[in-house]
């Protein structure tokens, strides 16, 4: 299916897939979440680098995008490892620490930006101990570097995850500039 040139630049890029299925595999990830899915690419890369028993769990609220993310899936033949669940991410991560279901080796954040940190703080209760979190869009290609007051919200969101995470004392923060 054809993007416009909008949809086209949200999509995770290229080297942002190889990256992503280098760390999954750094990592030996079995269970990750990914909060965003979109029309799947970060989900594939993400799948495709899980061992045959892994389990990839996708939160996204679109039924539009997410239709061609599950073709891609079914093309890579990957769509036995990937499990869909349509509604509001933090919801659904509210929901998962209720049940606690969690255990997660990685976890990878590509949603709306004004709800990053509670994004952030619910990964984090649903990380197993030296499990990954990873956040997309981290640098917001050059828009935060600035004053918080003087942007818009998705903007400002950002740089207040970014300093509040470099003074995190409950994680080690790496700051990657891949695909930016």
């Amino acid at each position: 299916k054809t993007l416009s040139a909008e949809e086209a630049s949200m999509q995770v890029y290229p080297e942002q897939g190889q990256w992503l299925k280098s760390m999954m595999r750094a990592i030996r990830a079995r269970f990750v979440l990914e909060v965003g899915t979109f029309t799947g690419y970060s989900s594939t890369c993400i799948a495709s680098s899980l061992p045959a028993d892994g389990k990839l769990v996708c939160l996204d609220v679109s039924e539009k995008y997410t239709s061609i993310a599950r073709e891609a899936w079914g093309r890579a033949g990957l769509q036995e490892r990937i499990e869909l669940r349509l509604g509001p991410g933090l919801a659904e991560m509210e929901r998962m620490i209720r049940d606690g279901e969690g255990g997660f080796d990685a976890i990878f954040i590509d949603a709306d930006k004004e709800s990053y940190d509670e994004y952030y703080e619910a990964a984090l209760l649903l990380l197993r101990e030296g499990g990954v979190v990873l956040l997309d869009d981290a640098l917001w290609s050059g828009r935060v570097v600035g004053e918080a007051d003087a942007v818009d919200e998705e903007t400002r969101s950002i740089i207040l995850l970014n300093d509040k995470m470099a003074r995190d004392p409950r994680v080690s923060f790496i700051l990657d500039p891949i695909g930016e």
